[in-house]
This record gives structure tokens, sequence and C-alpha cells, in this order.
């Protein structure tokens, strides 16, 4: 018996089931993906970057030099961006490098074009990617060359010697899931050539922040930061966590927290020097200490006092006070004051029934008592610390000041400091006391300070949604956010037409837009995408009967239903257990499905499957526990439900995955479940789930050890419901995958998202085409197909949504560049008369002329030749350049009229003439002439033809009716 139990406890722990991947396999399959990139055939097909625009995206360093108007932002996963006129115009610099995550940023200030990168993001969250080393550019982030480092992963901050331009020191965490070595504090002396590790705490302990004397470079200020991220557990501290100080450049290292907290609760730790006096140095701790509950003593119940509480106190509360506490901890609304005493007095429950209710891996994610935030202060270069803040500084980092340690100390005054966290704080008296300084238009959780040193005044932040300037030392900002830079967890689409996108984003809510960009095209400075949820938004679903009825919600499974059209109608819809029950354990992207049969019900995964059949009035489970059910060994709930899908095909046929590697099937609404998980899960977090939409018993599935530091390719099909399955990533580099979907009408088509990018198969994933079409190397988090507009919609982490028309992707077959020549079918146009209309000298959008993009392939690069024609007379023809793949000519509807000879025109006259003669000549317009003095094209039916050396291929393009009559002078007011 006490063997079983062993086993049973072992087997339940959540283990590590696959290894990290080896720096040298990640450089390698970056190679393989660019190689795939060049040969890609689908160059020419691009996608549209579709918004939304506003929010920003998370920022975690930003460069500034105010003298020359030029800023740098860097973005945790969307890449650098550079504005050289205060903001009005922002550029990308970093989009094809291995991995466009960046930590921290350096610019040369005498050579704004010579820029270094520290890849990976540092602040250790869900979603906080790897990145490969130290990256350089001299040439303003044209080309960059990769200068090492590669598995430190995570780096905190580049900083540059004020006079030696070869020397630099990095400060790297290291990876976020895993133990490795290459983390600590690094220094060159030959501007990246070469490496010296000269500070070294252990496999588990990295340097997060890194700051220098302005006055004497050699003096050098490290904060070592222990951590320790599993799927299920974080460990935010350490013993290994303190301050270091270098007196002779970073060659050696002395310890330095005289006076500061030390020992196994020791977080995140930020550091700053103060230019004009460099003897006063701040840093701000993340102090994980547990302290006793000061919290609503007021209170006579509360989640800490309910442990130690008796019976007969608790039946001696009143009413209203026990009710206050259920719903202010989301009890079930069965769960009353009155029906929990009652079941009390009758014994039915126990007092421990309601403490366990409470109970579960988690519980305590947001609310633990801890000293948290503290701010220390020296006025001897770090030899001697004392705390500066009197009083508690509440409500700034919570729980989870992992995400924060930033400190910054105004460089004329070292009484003013900044601290940041949720909101922005000041001080004016050295860190004694705070306020905030935040205005409404920035946003909350703050990553990067900027201080002009010749201007106090003037400051920049980055936060979870964007940039932010103020002039009056805080105390009203400016945004600069007008890039496409959102984190997208999740995307879903409506029926409306034109349809809408939906989309959730780490710490940016819920938001909806109009799948074409912007609503008017005439003004692309208006967002035209709308903020319907809060949070971190989680997946969504509409209703296809009315486009307004919206399933949307934010983190571990707190979700509501809302009308579009009447904001006030939110009804919360979160599920949960019932006394005596085992508490639901909810993932942090909890999915939720609306059913495509019966749009009543609706499906949600916990650790069980839960359905309601009233649009989430009431809920029931209709599974058992799907998971491992793993030991709470941890404080991040785990064991939970990932992926849940819908067939298409048959209603109650459902299809659920889990953090912990299994897969289920039901078919039968949940009567019965079946696990078919084989043998390709190895444990790993199940990320997509694709049902064909051809095919009832073919699956898609894919699986991703990002939370091993495992970035190897899972990607597996099974043509049977999951009793067999085979692995198809074919030559697919290896990347974490996050996503799969089938085309809806080409069953040989895949679309595959993972943490770099995209890639398409047209046989069924024997083999893989690298594709970006203007998009960067960020994150695809999630995709859908529109069954109707037939558009594959990319939701990114970092780069909001782009939306690729599949017209001629759908037409490719396996073996179509294999083809010496093809000529992709093309939608017909309508005439307009505005074809050819100049353009007023104001205009404001000059490549917005009508076009038609002819698509063709060819199997060999080589000179082609495009002829349209009419009745037999060639009206438009050029040379092209082709390519290997599909190419795209973009034909602006112009016609070259043929020159008739005299006795064409004379004979022409006659018949003219004598149809006028009698009666019967009919006007026919054989060509529409513009303002500009040029021919276009009319309704009317005309070839397109492509030769190729001796292949030849053609097609008829009918020109449909258009607008018809006067079209009016543009620009005519009434008087």
């Amino acid at each position: 018996m006490v063997f079983l139990l062993l086993f049973s406890l072992l087997f339940n722990t959540p283990q590590q089931t696959t290894q990290p991947t080896t720096p040298e396999a990640r450089m390698a399959s970056y190679e393989t993906r660019k190689g795939m990139e060049a040969e890609s055939p689908l160059k020419a097909i691009e996608f549209r970057s579709v918004g939304p625009h506003e929010m920003g995206g998370r920022i975690v360093d930003i460069a500034a030099f105010p003298d020359r108007h030029t800023y740098f932002a860097a973005y945790a996963s969307g890449g650098l961006w550079r504005t050289d006129d205060n903001g009005t115009i922002w550029r990308p610099l970093f989009d094809k490098t291995p991995s466009i995550t960046i930590g921290d940023i350096a610019v040369d200030p005498d050579n704004l074009d010579r820029i270094w990168i520290g890849g990976g993001e540092e602040n250790s969250s869900r979603s906080s990617y790897a990145g490969t080393g130290v990256h350089y550019s001299e040439d303003g982030g044209a080309n960059w060359t990769h200068l090492g480092l590669t598995d430190t992963q995570h780096i905190g901050r580049i900083i540059l010697h004020p006079k030696d331009k070869n020397t630099l020191w990095v400060a790297a965490i290291g990876r976020l899931y895993s133990t490795n070595s290459e983390r600590g504090v690094f220094k060159t002396t030959d501007g990246g050539k070469t490496w010296r590790k000269t500070l070294y705490i252990n496999d588990n302990t990295g340097v997060i922040d890194l700051a220098i004397d302005p006055a004497n470079p050699d003096r050098l200020y490290a904060a070592a930061w222990e951590r320790s991220r599993k799927a299920w557990d974080f460990v935010e501290g350490g013993p290994g966590s303190g301050v270091h100080i270098s007196e002779d450049g970073g060659e050696t290292w002395t310890p330095a927290n005289n006076g500061l907290p030390t020992g196994e609760h020791m977080g995140r730790i930020g550091v700053t020097v103060c230019r004009a006096q460099p003897n006063v140095v701040y840093v701000c701790i993340d102090n994980q200490t547990p302290k006793e509950d000061e919290e609503d003593e007021d209170e006579p119940i509360t989640r800490r006092k309910l442990p130690g509480m008796d019976e007969d106190a608790f039946l001696a509360l009143e009413d209203k006070a026990i009710n206050r506490f259920f719903r202010g901890n989301r009890f079930h609304r069965e769960i009353t004051a009155k029906s929990v005493k009652d079941d009390l007095k009758s014994d039915d429950i126990e007092m421990e029934d309601l403490v366990n209710y409470l109970g579960g891996r988690g519980s305590n994610l947001y609310d633990a008592p801890i000293v948290g935030l503290e701010v220390y202060r020296s006025d001897d270069y770090g030899k001697t610390w004392r705390r500066a803040n009197e009083k508690p500084i509440e409500d700034t980092v919570f729980t989870f000041g992992y995400y924060f340690g930033l400190i910054e100390v105004d460089p004329n005054d070292p009484d003013t400091v900044f601290l940041g966290g949720v909101p922005l704080l000041k001080s004016v008296d050295g860190g004694k006391s705070f306020s905030g300084s935040m205005t409404p238009n920035v946003h909350v959780d703050l990553h990067a300070i900027w201080i002009n040193p010749d201007n106090s005044k003037h400051i920049a932040v980055g936060t979870d949604g964007g940039f932010n300037m103020s002039w009056d030392g805080g105390a009203n900002w400016q945004s600069y956010n007008r890039h496409p830079m959102g984190q997208f967890y999740t995307v879903a689409y409506d029926m409306a037409k034109p349809y809408n996108i939906y989309g959730g984003l780490q710490d940016n809510g819920v938001w909806y837009g109009p799948s074409g960009g912007f609503l008017d095209e005439h003004n692309p400075y208006i967002e035209p995408w709308e903020r319907i949820g809060g949070g971190d938004g989680a997946f969504i679903q509409v209703d296809p009967r009315d486009n307004k009825t919206v399933y949307l919600g934010l983190q571990f499974g707190n979700y509501q239903r809302i009308h579009l059209d009447n904001d006030g109608d939110r009804v919360p819809i979160y599920p949960r257990h019932k006394l005596k029950e085992d508490p639901l354990r909810y993932n942090w992207m909890t999915p939720i499905v609306l059913s495509q049969h019966q749009h009543d019900i609706v499906y949600m995964g916990a650790n069980r499957v839960l359905r309601s059949l009233d649009r989430g009035k009431t809920w029931e489970p209709i599974s058992d526990d799907l998971t491992t059910n793993p030991a709470e060994q941890g404080n991040v709930p785990f064991g939970t439900i990932t992926m849940l899908r819908e067939s298409p095909h048959e209603f109650g046929t459902l299809y659920a995955g889990t953090d912990d590697g299994r897969l289920w099937t039901t078919v039968s609404n949940g009567y019965e479940w079946e696990e078919i998980s084989g043998d390709m899960t190895k444990g790993l977090w199940i990320s997509g789930i694709e049902i064909s939409p051809h095919d009832k018993a073919t699956l898609f599935v894919t699986l991703t050890g990002y939370r091993n530091d495992d970035f190897r390719t899972y990607v597996y099909m099974s043509p049977d419901r999951g009793k067999t399955w085979r692995d198809i990533r074919g030559n697919l580099p290896d990347e974490a995958c996050n996503v799969i979907r089938q085309d809806k009408k080409n069953e040989n088509i895949l679309y595959l998202g993972t943490d770099t990018g995209l890639f398409i198969s047209f046989d069924a994933g024997k083999t893989w085409n690298a594709h970006r079409g203007g998009m960067p190397n960020v994150p695809v988090y999630a995709m859908e197909t529109h069954p109707r507009d037939h558009e594959l919609i990319a939701a990114t982490h970092g780069r909001s949504v782009y939306v690729m028309d599949l017209a001629v992707v759908q037409q490719i077959q396996a073996d179509t560049f294999d083809q010496d020549l093809v000529l992709f079918e093309t939608d017909a146009p309508t005439f307009s008369e505005r074809w050819g209309d100049d353009p007023p000298y104001w205009n404001m959008f000059p490549n917005r002329a009508p076009h038609l993009d002819i698509h063709y392939s060819a199997s060999q690069p080589g000179k082609a030749t495009l002829e349209i024609s009419r009745d037999g007379k060639s009206l438009h023809r050029v040379e092209l350049d082709a390519q290997r793949g599909v190419n795209a000519y973009v034909w602006d509807f112009s016609v070259t009229p043929p020159a008739a000879d005299d006795d064409a025109k004379k004979s022409k006259r006659k018949k003219r003439k004598k149809a006028k003669d009698e009666g019967k000549e009919k006007k026919k317009v054989e060509y529409h002439k513009g303002e500009n003095g040029r021919f276009y094209a009319v309704k009317g039916e005309y070839t397109i033809k492509i030769t190729a050396g001796d292949k030849t291929v053609e097609q008829t393009l009918a020109v449909k009716d258009g607008n018809a009559g006067s079209r009016g002078r543009r620009g005519r007011r009434g008087p």
C-alpha cells in the first residue's frame, strides 16, 4: 500500500518531460528557415496588416536622443522601432533576425546607426520569448551581425563603455524554464568578437540589471536574481539574489548587500545611479518575504481568517458579512449565508468544506501576504544601504514584482525617483514617500523609463500599452502609438458583411475591428478597432445569428456574455464548483466554444469540460478530470485544458487537449470520453487542435515544448479520430508550434503558426514552405480561415493581426510549382469611370490607385511576356522578370488602343454612315479615356496571355459593368 501511494504521488507530480534545445540547434534551425524563405515560391502573396494600432504592446527599453529628434523603442516581442521626427513616423529595424524578441538595447550616442540588441525578454512572464544572444548593426538596422551569447536566451541590460566603443557589458538572466550556466555578467573588449563571463553565481541565478557610474566607468552595479519557472510553478526569488559591485570595469565583483534584505525570498532587483551625484544609488527589491495578514482587519471573515474559525463563530456572524465574503471570493451563486448555515446545522457540510472551496493551485496567486516592493538608497557608492520608503509601497507590483524591477533616479536631482509597477510612482523626497504620476492615456505596467539628462521634465516611458512622453515631469502625457504592435493570444471572426475580427491581447483586453483594416479608407488616422473587454484577453466566440452577441473574457476562465449594441448588457458566465466538489482549475487562457450546431450551447474547458445549455447562465460538467490531476507542487494553475474544439460535422463530438499532454475525444456529448494521446504528446502542452473541415475523422494537433525551453517542432495528423498518428513536420525547422489550420477549400493545404512565423504545406504536410508576405519573424499565436470570404487571419504576439486573401493559395496544388507556367484565376473587376482620374495636387493617398493583381507561377526564373487583348486586338503588353513560384503583375486597367490604317478608317466611316442612314447606328464604347489622358478598359471580355519560352497560358477576364452617368466634379461644394 505504501509503495502504491508513493508511486501515485510520483506519477502525478509535474515533470519536465523533454530536454531544452541547444543553442547550436536553435541557430541551425534559423539557418534552415532563412534558406526556406529565400527559396519560398510564395513571395508574391502578401499579407495585409489590419491593426489594431493604438494599444502599443509591451515596451522593454527606450533609447532617446531628443536633440536629434530620435527615439528607439524596443518591444518585448514586436522588434525594434525607430523614429527620427519625434514620434510622428516609426519604422521597424529588427524584423528579419532569428528572433525579434528583445530584452534590452544600447545605441552609440555618437553614431545612432550603431545599435546593439540583447535578445530575449527579461520579464519572465508567460509569453516572454527567448532571444538568440547579442546582435549588432552599424548601418541603422539595415543589416545585423550575430555576436554570440546565444544560450543566454534572456538579456536584462546592455551597457556601453562611454569612451571605449569596443567595450560593453551584458547582464544575462539565462533560460526561463530550465537551468543553464550562460547567465551572469559578460564583458567584451573587442566589440563582441569574444566574451568573458566575469560574474556568475549559479545555474538558477542570472543578472537582471546593470548600472554604470557616469563619472567612473570602472564602477558598475549588478543586480543578481535567482528565479525558477515551470509550467506549474514560479519561484520568484532565492538566496542568489543580491547586489554586486565592480571597481575594475567588471573584471571582478564583490557582493554589496550591507543593509539589504537577503535570503530565499529575495526577488527581482532594479538598480539606478544618479548622474549629478554618483555616490547616490537606488535599488528596488521585490521582497517575497511572507508577512502577517493585515488585510481587512475590520472584516469579521476573510480568506485567512476562515481556516481558524470554528463552527459556532461562523454561525454567529451576520448574514450580510458572510454573503459579502462569498460574493467577493466568487463562491457559486447558490452558496449563500442561509444555505451554508442550514447545511452546517444539519451536518451536511463541515467548516473544512468552506476552507477547501477556496483552495487549489494558484488560489493565492494575487493576494498572498508578502512584504512586496521596497526601495533602498545608498549615499556611499553602494557600500551601505538603508530602506528609503517609510511606509509600505502597496498596490504597485502586488505579488508579481518579477514583472517589473524598474527604478530610475533623476539624473539632475538625487531625491527625485520614479518607480515602475502597475502604476508609475514618483518620489521627490529621496524615496521616503511616493505618489502617482500617470494620466488615463498611460497604460499600466511600466517596463522602461527614460529621463532627459538635459531637461528632467522631459520623460519617456514604455508600458504594456506602448510609448508615452511627458514634458512636465510626469504630470501629463502624450501617446505615440500609431503602429501595429498588439500581443494577441487569440483570434475569432463573425459573419457580418464585411466580417469583423476579434482578439484577446496580453494586458490589453479584447478588441474587435474590420477585416479590411480601416473603416474609413480615406482616413487611416482613425483607429477603427474598439475595445470590448479588459484584463488579459482570452478566447472569443460570436453568435452567428446576430453577429452582436459575443462571449469573451480574461485570464483563468473569467468569461462574460455581452451584446455589442448595448455595452451595459454584460452577463458574467464564470462557472464555479459547488461545496464539497473539488475546485476547478482554469488555464491562463481558458478555452471556450460556442456550438456550431446549436447556438445556445457553450462549452468551456477547465480541468473538466463544462457545458451550458442556456448561453452560460448555468453549467454542468460533462467529463471527469481530463488531466493527470497532478499533485500541487507549485503556485501556477496546472493540469488544465488548453484546447477545446467541436466537430463541424457532428453535434456532440468534441476534442480536448491539456497542458500536461493528454488528448481526449467524445462522440456522445460527454457521456463517454476516450483518450487518444498515443505516444506523440510526451507530456507536452497541447497548443492546437484542428478538425478537418473535409473529413470528420481527420485531425491535426500541435504541441509546444516552450515551457521546457524545448523549441522543437511537434505537429501530427490522424486519419482515424486519433487511433493512429503520423508526424507531419516534414522539412520544417525546429520551432515551437502554436496552431494549425486546414484550408476550407483545398484539403491538401495546411497552415502552421510557430513562434517565429507561418508555414504552408500544399501536400498535406509532407513538405512545407516558409511564408512571410510582409510579416516579420513574430510568433503566430492563433489563426482562423474565414469560411465565406476565404481569408487567413493570423494573430501575432507582437505585431497585431495580418490577413491574407486565399484566392490564389487555394488554387495551388502539390505539383503547381513544377509546372512550366500556370496562370491563376482572378475575380472579375468592376469598371469605374474614376479609372484614370487625376488626383488633386493635395492628394494624401498616392498609392491607392485602382488595380488588379494578376498572379502566375513559373517553374524557373526567366523572362516572360504578359499581354491583354480584346477581340483579337492587343491592348496591353509588358515584359516581365518571372521568379520561380508565384509572381504578381499589377495592372492599372490602362490600355493602348491599336492604331488603325487609313483604309480601315475609311471603311469604318462608311459603315457608320450607312448605319446612320438606316437609323440603326448604336454607339459602342471601346475605351475609357481618363482625366490623365490615358485610355482604360471598359466593360467586356478580355484575354490575359502569358508567354515564357515556348510555353503560353491564357484565360478570359470579364470586366463587369460599373457606375454609369456623370461622376460630377470633386471638391465642389454648395453655396
